[in-house]
C-alpha cells in the first residue's frame, strides 16, 4: 500500500461574528480533517478556543495519515475585543453661571467606539458626544458608551450645579457719621452677604478707613460659588486733623512805646487739610489800653476736631533800631516744599534801649509759589524801626490734576483706561487708583476685562504731598448678546392656516447694555409655509438672532369646477343634466366638499340659469365658479300644426297659401325631451305677420270661417295652442311670415302666401 499525499485539513469558527466584523468572548474553532487513501491517523484535530484578545486571531492543528504523511492549517482570522469603552466626562464639578456643555469623549482600545448614550435628570436617554444644560438647579447626567464589539461600559453619573442668580449685599458703618456726615477718627465698615443658590464663595471682611478724605470709596462684594458677584458701593468722609487759627492787629504802637489807639485783633481760621471746613472761628476782638494784652480763642472744623488754643500777646513797641531776623518754624519735606502756611519765627534784640516790648510775632506765608518771602520790622524804645525777610520759601497748596481717558458707552470688548496727571508747581509725584473699591494700584494704565459696570476712582499726589481727591470713571462692559424671541400677532384657524398676510412680532431683553436695536414687525405673505427671522443688538453692538417658523399662508381661494351643465349650453326640457361641484386647492386644501345653488329660470324649468358653485379651502378663503345655460322645448316646439304646411321641417311639403280674407288657425304643440306635449310656463306670444315677397301661387288651402282671436297671445285648449288669424283681402299677393314668442325665449316662424 503506497499513499503519498498528506491528508486535508482546514479549520473555521463555530459562531458568526457580530455584524461589525467582532466577537467579545471566546471563539471555538471546529476542524475538519479527510485522507481519500490510507485514511486519518486517528480522529480529526479536537476544537480549539481563541481565549485571547486582539485582531488577526487564529488556532493551528495538524493531522496525519496512516502513510505517516502530515498536514498542518491554519485558522482564518477573528477579532475579539472583550473590554468595554470608557467615556471621559470634561470637568464640570464646579458651580457655573451660565449654561454648561458637558463634552463626552469616548475611547476604545480595540474594536472602537460604536455609540455614547446620556441621560439627563430621567429625561429619555439620548445618543451624542455633548449636553448643554441650560436650566438653573443640580442636574445628575448618567453617561456610558458601547463598543462595536458590543461591550457596554459601567454608567456613569456626573453631577451639574448651575447658578446664574447674583447674591446680595449691604453694609453698616461704626461709628455712624456725625450730622454734617463727617467722622474724626477711622471708620469701619461692615459687608453682609446672603446667596440662596450656590452659596457665598467669598464676601468683603470689614474695611477700616483710616486715611483723611471726602467721600472715600469703600466697596463692597459678594462673589457665590458659581461665579456671581454683586457690589455694594459705600462712602466714608475723615477728618482726623485740627484746624488752625492765626491773627492780626490792626495798629503799630505810638512813639512812646505803646498803640496810642485800640488795637483790633481779627482772626483767621484754617483747616489744615481742606477737608470737612471750618465750623466756627474766634470772632475780631478790640483791645484797650494795658500792657501785655491778649485775644485769641479755638476753631472747631465740620468733623469735631477743635483747635489748639490761638493767643495774640505781648503788644510792645521799641523805638530803637534794633537787630532782627528770622527762620521759618519749621523745615520742608524731603523735596523742600511745604503745603500749607510756613511760619517765620522771628528773633530781635537791642543793645542800648532794648526792645519796646516782645520781639515780632510770627510771620505766616500763606501764599503759593517757589520762591515766597515774609518781612517783619521791629522797633526799639527810641523809636528805630529795622526791617528784615525771610524768602526762598517754596509753597504748593494745590492738588495735582488727573484726567482719565477712556470709551464712553458701552463696549463688547477688553477696555483699557490711561490716567494722565499734571501739577502746576511741585510736579507729580505717583498717580493711584481703586478698581471697583478694590486695593490701591499705582500706575497710568489698566485693563478691564469682566463684565458689567465698572466703577474707577483715580487721584495723584505731588511732591509738596498734596493728595488729589480721587475722581470715577465708569467703564462699561457687555460682551453677552441680547436675547430674542418672537411670534406671529395673530393666531391661525383651527386647521393651523391664515388668508391673509402675517404679522410677526419680535420681543429682544438686555440684562447689561440694554437694547440698540430689536427686529421690527414684519409681515409674511407667501403661499404655503413660511418663516421670519429676527436680529436683535444691544447697546454694546452685540448681536442675537431668532426664527420663528410653521407660518402657513393661502390668500387664494380654490378652483371650483362644475360637471353636469356647461355654461353657455343649451338643453331640452326634462333632459338638462344635473349640476355638480367639486374644486382643489393648494396649498391648504379644500376643507368640506363644494356645493352650488341653481337661479334663474321660469317655474315650468324653462328660460336662462345659472349655477353658482362655492368652495372653502382650510385657510377659510372661499371660491366660486358659475355656469349659465339655457333650457327650451323640445322637439316639436317648431311644429306648427294643420292646417298650416310648415316648410322648415316637413321637406317636399309645399308652402300653404290660403285666401285673403279668410280666418286662418294658427296651431302648434310644445314638448318635452321626451315627446310629451307640455304647456308653457306663461302664454306666447303672438307676432304680428310681416309681409315677405310678392307670389302668385295657387290656393292649396281649405277656407276656414272661424271666429277671429284679438290680443297678443295665443289661447291653450287643453292640447295645443291656437291663434285664429283674421287676414285681409289687402293682403293678398305675397308671402307672409307668421311667428310665436315662448317663454324659454325662443321665437319660431312659418311662410304662409295668401292670394
Amino acid at each position: 500500500n503506497i499513499d503519498k499525499t498528506a491528508p486535508t485539513l482546514s479549520g473555521a469558527a463555530t459562531t458568526d461574528p457580530n455584524t461589525a466584523g467582532w466577537y467579545n468572548g471566546d471563539v471555538v474553532i471546529k476542524w475538519t480533517a479527510a485522507d481519500a487513501l490510507s485514511g486519518l491517523n486517528g480522529a480529526a484535530p479536537a476544537d480549539s478556543t481563541i481565549t485571547s484578545e486582539g485582531s488577526g486571531l487564529t488556532a493551528s492543528a495538524s493531522v496525519s495519515d496512516l502513510a505517516g504523511n502530515t498536514s498542518s492549517a491554519t485558522s482564518s482570522p477573528v477579532q475579539i475585543d472583550r473590554t468595554a469603552p470608557s467615556t471621559t466626562v470634561s470637568d464640570v464639578s464646579d458651580w457655573s453661571n451660565s449654561a454648561v456643555t458637558v463634552k463626552l469623549s469616548a475611547h476604545d482600545n480595540l474594536s472602537g467606539v460604536a455609540v455614547t448614550h446620556y441621560q439627563l435628570d430621567g429625561a429619555p436617554t439620548a445618543v451624542g458626544t455633548s449636553v448643554t444644560i441650560a436650566s438653573e438647579g443640580v442636574h445628575t447626567l448618567q453617561v456610558w458608551s458601547v463598543d462595536k464589539a458590543g461591550n457596554v461600559e459601567a454608567q456613569k453619573n456626573i453631577e451639574v450645579k448651575i447658578d446664574k442668580t447674583a447674591p446680595g449685599i449691604s453694609h453698616t458703618q461704626a461709628p455712624a457719621a456725625n450730622s454734617h456726615s463727617w467722622n474724626n477718627s477711622d471708620v469701619t465698615v461692615t459687608f453682609t452677604c446672603t446667596d440662596g443658590g450656590s452659596g457665598i464663595a467669598s464676601c468683603t471682611m470689614p474695611q477700616t478707613v483710616t486715611t483723611q478724605g471726602g467721600n472715600q470709596p469703600v466697596q463692597g462684594k459678594a462673589l457665590d460659588n458659581a461665579g456671581n458677584s454683586a457690589t455694594d458701593p459705600a462712602t466714608v468722609s475723615i477728618d482726623k486733623t485740627k484746624p488752625t487759627v492765626t491773627g492780626t492787629l490792626s495798629a503799630g504802637a505810638n512813639a512812646n512805646g505803646w498803640f496810642n489807639s485800640d488795637v483790633i485783633a481779627t482772626f483767621t481760621c484754617a483747616d489744615q487739610d481742606g477737608l470737612s471746613g471750618i465750623l466756627s472761628c474766634p470772632a475780631p476782638k478790640t483791645l484797650g489800653e494795658g500792657a501785655n494784652q491778649s485775644a485769641g480763642g479755638t476753631a472747631t472744623d465740620a468733623a469735631g476736631n477743635v483747635s489748639d488754643p490761638f493767643t495774640i500777646s505781648g503788644i510792645n513797641i521799641d523805638k530803637t533800631a534794633p537787630s532782627l531776623s528770622g527762620a521759618a518754624a519749621t523745615g520742608p519735606n524731603g523735596d523742600g516744599w511745604y503745603k500749607g502756611d510756613v511760619t517765620v519765627k522771628w528773633t530781635a534784640a537791642d543793645a542800648l534801649s532794648g526792645l519796646h516790648g516782645a520781639a515780632p510775632a510770627d510771620s505766616t506765608i500763606t501764599g503759593e509759589g517757589d520762591n515766597l518771602s515774609a518781612g517783619t520790622s521791629v522797633s526799639d524804645k527810641a523809636g528805630n524801626i529795622t526791617p528784615a525777610t525771610v524768602d526762598g520759601v517754596k509753597i504748593d497748596r494745590h492738588d495735582p490734576s488727573t484726567k482719565a481717558t477712556a470709551p464712553s458707552g458701552w463696549q463688547n470688548h477688553d477696555v483699557t483706561v490711561t490716567l494722565s496727571a499734571t501739577d502746576n508747581l511741585s510736579g507729580v509725584a505717583g498717580t493711584y487708583y481703586k478698581v471697583d473699591g478694590g486695593v490701591t494700584q499705582s500706575g497710568t494704565t489698566l485693563t478691564l476685562t469682566t463684565e458689567g459696570t465698572h466703577q474707577v476712582s483715580y487721584w495723584s499726589v505731588d511732591n509738596a504731598g498734596n493728595t488729589e481727591t480721587a475722581a470715577t470713571v465708569t467703564v462699561l462692559v457687555d460682551k453677552s448678546a441680547p436675547t430674542i424671541t418672537g411670534k406671529a400677532t395673530t393666531s391661525p384657524n383651527a386647521y393651523g392656516w391664515y388668508n391673509a398676510p402675517v404679522t410677526v412680532h419680535f420681543d429682544c431683553s438686555d440684562a447689561l447694555s440694554g437694547l440698540a436695536n430689536c427686529q421690527p414687525d414684519g409681515t409674511v405673505s407667501a403661499q404655503g409655509a413660511n418663516s421670519a427671522t429676527g436680529t436683535a443688538t444691544d447697546g454694546a453692538g452685540n448681536t442675537a438672532t431668532t426664527t420663528v417658523g410653521g407660518i402657513n399662508v393661502d390668500t387664494v381661494g380654490p378652483t371650483v369646477t362644475i360637471g353636469g351643465v356647461k355654461d353657455g349650453a343649451k338643453y331640452t326640457i326634462g333632459a338638462v343634466p344635473t349640476a355638480t361641484a367639486s374644486a382643489t386647492d393648494a396649498p391648504s386644501g379644500v376643507a368640506g366638499s363644494a356645493s352650488g345653488v341653481v337661479t334663474g329660470g321660469t317655474a315650468n324649468g324653462v328660460g336662462t340659469f345659472t349655477y353658482t358653485a362655492t368652495a372653502t379651502d382650510k385657510a377659510g378663503n372661499v371660491g366660486t365658479a358659475k355656469a349659465t345655460y339655457t333650457v327650451v322645448y323640445g322637439y316639436g316646439a317648431t311644429l306648427f300644426l294643420q292646417p298650416v304646411n310648415d316648410t322648415a321641417h316637413q321637406t317636399g311639403v309645399a308652402t300653404s297659401v290660403f285666401k285673403a280674407g279668410q280666418t286662418i288657425p294658427m296651431k302648434f304643440q310644445l314638448k318635452n325631451a321626451a315627446g310629451q306635449v307640455i304647456p308653457a310656463g306663461s302664454a306666447p306670444n303672438w307676432l304680428t305677420p310681416v309681409k315677405g315677397s310678392s307670389m302668385a301661387a295657387a290656393v292649396n288651402e281649405s277656407a276656414y270661417t272661424a271666429s277671429a282671436d284679438s290680443g297678443a297671445d295665443y289661447r291653450w285648449d287643453g292640447s295645443q295652442y291656437i291663434y285664429n288669424w283674421n287676414t285681409s283681402s289687402s293682403q293678398a299677393g305675397s308671402y307672409w311670415r307668421v311667428g310665436v314668442a315662448l317663454d324659454d325665449g325662443q321665437t319660431y316662424y312659418v311662410n304662409v302666401g295668401l292670394r
